[in-house]
């Protein structure tokens, strides 16, 4: 917080942290409150995950329940990137506690192995359209990706067009 520049009173810098928190826990109930309302599903856990890394942030454990209910809607949704990004904040909080072995019942290896799992590109040729040899091939025909899929994604492919970023920090 920039406002905590050198100088200024602990107590007074804590308060202001806290408040700050405090802001964020509101802001983001009344968002789920309004996507709940208005059954905005795909943002759901989002927020419900952005809610354990403000249960984190005040240095307390993630709440599981928040965790599993992102998991649940992400999985009945296909969101693969907010699964990769659940999975790789569960690992992380891990990997930093010095009481947790387990979250959601999976370990930290479990957890970043989904991450990467969740963060690859798994696009096919047949996603494009069907059938094979329709008049879409001269359509398609220049595009990289198109010749990607047609041949078959290599494993690193699917890394680098995935979610790149989930999937190298899973590995580190």
């Amino acid at each position: 917080f920039p406002e905590f520049a050198a100088g200024t009173d602990p107590a007074t810098a804590a308060a202001t942290a806290s408040n700050e928190l405090n802001t964020a826990l509101r802001c983001l109930h009344e968002a789920l409150r309004r996507c709940r309302k208005s059954n905005m599903v795909d943002i759901e856990p989002d927020i419900l995950l952005a809610l354990a890394r403000l249960d984190v942030a005040q240095n307390k454990p993630p709440d599981e329940t928040l965790l599993k209910e992102a998991r649940e809607i992400a999985l009945r949704s296909g969101y693969r990137t907010v699964l990769a990004d659940l999975h790789l904040f569960c690992g992380q909080t891990l990997l930093q506690s010095k009481t947790a072995n387990t979250l959601l019942g999976l370990s930290v290896k479990e957890h970043l192995q989904k991450s990467k799992e969740y963060a690859l590109d798994i696009s096919e040729f047949s996603h494009l359209y069907e059938p094979v040899n329709s008049t879409a091939d001269k359509f398609y025909k220049d595009i990289p990706e198109y010749d990607m899929l047609k041949r078959g994604m290599t494993h690193e492919e699917r890394i680098k067009n995935g979610y790149w970023i989930a999937y190298q920090m899973a590995e580190i």
